[in-house]
């Protein structure tokens, strides 16, 4: 789960002259690219309550979203017969190792693959929490393309995410897959269905759990760590309680909201408001100086997520994030 700024195409030595021109319209042929996909690949909304999903973004005044394509694994092939060429996705982007969806900033479309397996094991809300974490990076207002060269285009930025350093290197992932996550999991708190709390149980915890109480983790780098139970699935091949590579970010982002209640409001209007997106930078540095640049800095990798979450635990909550009876986030 991801925003998709075009890095492949912009890592030439062409992309990297000083000055480049700018345009807020689509380019020709990626119009066009996207008429096609949304008229070839019919969104699969069987079963989906979509209309949730509306609801919980009509909930947020002013975030304005962009369309979405769900679709099965039998699309796959006319999706990257029309996306690879362009160079807008990778032959293995949403197969088996990144297998659930993108969101294409250079088309403004979303990309959200229907995982049965786990539809089975979790319920349609997991399909219905991928399609908001994909939204949710749609939201952003900053479509603008910069051009190069005559034969080149990029969007520089998704939200907090930015193209640096001849816009082949990402900044902000953190930042910006942490709010797209947590997205995802206020709308399962909001429109958890029994089908996930019979699939997220965890026995030792009884039968008092909600969506935000925490449980303890080991991550992909043998960090351990709390995830509130809304960021988590089961999944269905190993049967284990798993999680996004997005999840730390998006409880990180949850934790720093709770220490200023200015920040969740700025991240909200930062999807449109340049000045906004000042004041979240602002806000992050006054809960602790310098916590802004560490998160900014931060690699879209498990390794880089997972620290991330630690420096706002070690640093911000002094090691401890304390919990209610029902095993919920107190702070």
């Amino acid at each position: 789960m991801r925003a998709r700024n075009n890095r492949k195409s912009m890592s030439s030595p062409e992309s990297r002259q000083k000055k480049v021109e700018t345009t807020e319209k689509m380019p020709p042929a990626w119009l066009l690219l996207r008429k096609e996909i949304l008229e070839q690949i019919p969104s699969k909304l069987e079963g989906l309550h979509t209309e949730n999903v509306r609801a919980f973004f009509e909930s947020f005044p002013g975030i304005v979203l962009n369309e979405c394509v769900i679709f099965d694994e039998e699309d796959l092939p006319k999706l990257r017969e029309l996306l690879v060429p362009s160079g807008l996705l990778d032959e293995d982007s949403l197969g088996e190792k990144k297998a659930d969806g993108c969101f294409v900033a250079e088309i403004r479309l979303s990309l959200v693959k229907r995982l049965r397996e786990y539809e089975a094991a979790n319920g349609t809300i997991f399909t219905e929490g991928l399609l908001v974490h994909e939204l949710a990076h749609s939201s952003s207002e900053y479509a603008q393309y910069i051009k190069p060269s005559p034969t080149l285009y990029a969007t520089p930025r998704v939200g907090f995410s930015i193209l640096t350093e001849g816009f082949a290197t990402h900044r902000g992932s953190f930042l910006e897959e942490g709010f797209a996550d947590m997205l995802r999991g206020q709308y399962v708190e909001e429109y958890a269905t029994d089908e996930w709390k019979t699939a997220t149980q965890i026995p030792e915890l009884g039968s008092h759990c909600s969506p935000n109480t925490c449980v303890n983790v080991t991550t992909k780098i043998g960090y351990q760590h709390l995830l509130p139970l809304k960021y988590l699935f089961r999944n269905p091949k190993t049967q284990r309680i798993g999680y996004t590579t997005s999840s730390p970010a998006a409880f990180g982002m949850e934790l720093l909201a709770r220490k200023n209640d200015e920040l969740y409001p700025a991240i909200l209007s930062a999807r449109h408001d340049v000045e906004s997106l000042r004041d979240v930078a602002r806000i992050i540095n006054d809960i602790k100086p310098g916590s802004y640049s560490f998160l900014q800095k931060l690699k879209y990798s498990n390794e880089d997520f997972e620290r991330g979450l630690r420096y706002i635990i070690d640093e911000i909550y002094n090691g401890t994030v304390r919990l209610n009876e029902k095993s919920e986030f107190a702070d």
